[in-house]
């Protein structure tokens, strides 16, 4: 199985959404990780069919465009903000699901049994959609993505909302499905992706800038992450001028971890980079040296 994108761009006015993405995706979980705002969820509609712009998307030899009642009979989608009927039961919405999906009575009711325990939601059947907190309405999503066992799964913000129990049955599930299908994760939560990702695909401005497994990726920033503990004041001014990836205040200093092209202080010392370091790295500008009163 192969999903492909061939030269897609989205404009609104003058100003790109995406741009210029060529990429092929075969089985298993390739994750899109972006800032806020830098194109993620439109590439998503895009690929699911909701938004149109230039370029191709195929599914082995299924057209989108041309061909689009089979290209969606292949299709799982999650979006980040999914609609649904309030009054609706979680069991009316989820049977209501597979009449839209065109599932036959039968396989439907052993389907959603089956994801259902998956996400233990059992208890929750004949609660109405309007009364479920945001993690069971995420898991409603996830539930209704997978009805048609989708060879392409696409997922935006899954894991928004979810507690971090939720998140490990969230994870596992992936894992399970990684095999059989093409799932396409977004997230800028870089927690998410590191164990499950086979790739990670790094999108700014609309532009897919690098793709890539983990360990390739963080060749990038090797030599440019630093650990360095300073007294409390000396530590606040390291801080303001350099992008800190996250620090821990003791006593009487700071112990920051640092992303910088240079070492950032005598006492800084080199440590191994993590997809922490290189989402800070590509997403937060370095503060302006000359800010920092020396």
């Amino acid at each position: 199985m192969e999903l492909v994108l061939e030269n897609i761009n989205k404009k609104y006015n003058d100003c790109y959404a995406v741009k210029n993405v060529n990429v092929s995706l075969k089985t298993g979980v390739h994750a899109l990780l972006g800032a806020n705002g830098s194109g993620k969820t439109t590439l998503m509609k895009m690929i699911c069919g909701i938004l149109k712009g230039e370029g191709e998307v195929h599914f082995d030899d299924i057209d989108l465009k041309n061909e689009y009642d089979n290209y969606a009979s292949h299709l799982g989608y999650m979006p980040q903000h999914f609609g649904y009927y309030p009054h609706y039961t979680v069991k009316e919405f989820l049977e209501y699901m597979c009449i839209i999906k065109n599932l036959s009575p039968q396989y439907s009711q052993k389907r959603i049994e089956t994801l259902v325990k998956q996400l233990n939601l059992e208890d929750k059947m004949n609660t109405k959609m309007k009364k479920l907190s945001g993690g069971m309405l995420k898991r409603v999503g996830i539930i209704q993505a997978l009805l048609n066992e989708p060879d392409i799964l696409i997922l935006d913000e899954p894991t928004a909302g979810l507690d971090p129990k939720e998140r490990i049955i969230f994870r596992n599930l992936i894992a399970s499905l990684s095999s059989t299908a093409i799932i396409l994760l977004s997230t800028h939560i870089v927690s998410d992706i590191e164990t499950i990702a086979d790739d990670i695909l790094i999108m700014k401005e609309g532009e897919i800038i690098m793709h890539d497994n983990y360990d390739e990726l963080l060749k990038v920033v090797e030599g440019k992450v630093w650990e360095l503990e300073l007294p409390t004041q000396e530590g606040l001014a390291i801080m303001a001028q350099k992008r800190v990836v996250k620090s821990h205040n003791r006593h009487q200093s700071i112990h920051m971890r640092i992303v910088s092209d240079q070492k950032p202080h005598i006492l800084a010392q080199l440590v191994n980079p993590d997809l922490d370091d290189l989402y800070l790295y590509y997403f937060e500008e370095e503060p302006n040296d000359e800010t920092f009163d020396h």
